[in-house]
């Protein structure tokens, strides 16, 4: 018979080829493997041609499919039953594999090979066998393992990407999310892009005086021309390099940014977190420090002063900050460290990607407190911005608590009231982050 055993690879399209039907099933008898195997009736030959085809020959065509999908769909309930009794039987496995390996190693070591519709077929054919042997038994329970951690990983990658695109599309970057090390999904916050204050901390806030402009009237704002840094008695914080707005300061200071009071327009390069940006960047799952950001795209390099997330979240008073629980999400809002309030950005509950950015003692970020000319503390702003340049797959990192930003005595002191061990892998590790 022509072409009658021919092989089909994975690549190819599904052809009916020439089988006309499906006579029978077993399983060899001659292997010491469980090989499922059909009779099959060729097309245009008569009764004497048919032949036991296994699985590696009948995989991709369309009438053994078929028959193992009607044969599936006829048993449903009891194959569903058995396969409820093999789960049952494996869960204390199951729970062991999930406890002790990262996700990495059970999808490459346990998990992969793994085909769908081959334990499909094996469903099917360990119903309609009488005579089970032991090893059949063995062999559908690892694929019963299989699939299971098959389908957490599906239903993760499914979800995560749902989370992906809605970051994406409110922060306006590209926002990919990997996992590799459990089944988990990242945890559930609001997503925000601006801070808003909670209802008391009205009360904290010490209005600047009123006696300067609110905003520039350039026609090109630059660091020579009467900008808002000018007016506000503050550096000038933006250069252009190589087509791009980075920040040229040296050293940490108050950025002050114009604003919707000024002439200038959107594209003004002295509004460089209020304009978009073109990056990439995943939230991933790290081995021993939770999640963390790293740049995730293959083409370029985060350039050195590229203006890269705002940290956002809820905006506390003095009194409510010294309340909340969670200290992991709680930054100050304060550049210049006095006794005229103090205020604190809480992203727990609500929060942009920046919240996932994960401490170093050797950072390869900053953060840098953005303002307007009238540097009301209600507008103040944290954003993030790279220290040097960042290659891909390199993660994102800042300094939880840099030396200039220690807190006074008059302050709240964080750091005493709990101790955060390090784990950056910086030879310059301090051994704490608090």
């Amino acid at each position: 018979m022509k072409n009658k055993k021919k092989r089909t690879s994975i690549k190819e399209i599904p052809v009916v080829c020439d089988v006309n039907k499906i006579l029978s099933y077993r399983l060899n008898p001659a292997s010491p493997k469980v090989i499922l195997e059909c009779l099959v009736e060729w097309a245009n030959a008569g009764p004497n041609s048919n032949s036991w085809e296994g699985m590696d020959n009948l995989r991709y065509n369309l009438i053994f499919q078929e028959f193992i999908h009607n044969e599936f769909n006829k048993h449903e309930m009891e194959i569903f039953v058995k396969i409820a009794n093999f789960k049952q039987k494996l869960r204390s496995k199951i729970r062991k594999i999930y406890n002790e390996n990262p996700k990495w190693y059970i999808m490459h070591s346990i998990v992969q090979p793994f085909d769908p519709f081959e334990y499909k077929a094996h469903q099917v054919f360990y119903h309609l066998i009488k005579n089970i042997p032991e090893k059949f038994t063995i062999l559908l329970e690892e694929l019963v393992i299989k699939n299971y951690f098959f389908k957490l990983e599906q239903t993760q990658r499914t979800k995560a990407d749902l989370i992906a695109d809605k970051m994406s599309e409110l922060e306006g970057i590209t926002i990919v999310i990997d996992n590799e090390e459990d089944f988990e999904l990242p945890p559930e916050f609001e997503y925000i892009t601006k801070n808003f204050l909670v209802d008391d901390v009205n009360q904290s806030f010490v209005e600047e005086p009123k006696d300067i402009p609110s905003g520039c009237k350039c026609v090109s704002c630059g660091p020579t021309s009467e900008c808002c840094p000018m007016l506000a008695s503050e550096p000038f914080a933006y250069k252009e390099a190589n087509k791009r707005t980075v920040i040229g300061l040296k050293r940490q200071e108050a950025i002050i940014e114009c604003n919707e009071n000024c002439k200038c327009n959107k594209k003004c390069i002295n509004r460089v977190t209020q304009q978009s940006r073109n990056l990439v960047l995943c939230l991933f799952k790290t081995a021993n420090r939770g999640w963390g950001v790293k740049n995730a795209d293959r083409k370029s390099v985060i350039k050195r002063g590229t203006f890269v997330l705002e940290y956002t979240g809820e905006v506390l008073g003095n009194h409510e900050a010294s309340k909340r629980k969670v200290h992991s999400y709680l930054f100050d809002l304060n550049m210049e460290r006095n006794n005229h309030g103090f205020y604190t950005i809480d992203a727990y509950k609500h929060g942009s990607l920046a919240r996932f950015v994960n401490h170093s003692c050797e950072p390869n970020c900053s953060m840098w407190f953005i303002n307007d000319c009238l540097k009301n503390p209600k507008n103040q702003k944290l954003c993030i911005f790279a220290d040097r340049d960042i290659k891909y797959d390199e993660e994102l990192t800042i300094d939880y608590c840099p030396r200039y930003d220690v807190p006074t005595s008059d302050q709240i002191d964080y750091s005493q009231k709990f101790i955060c061990e390090c784990h950056c892998g910086s030879s310059l590790c301090r051994g704490n982050i608090y």
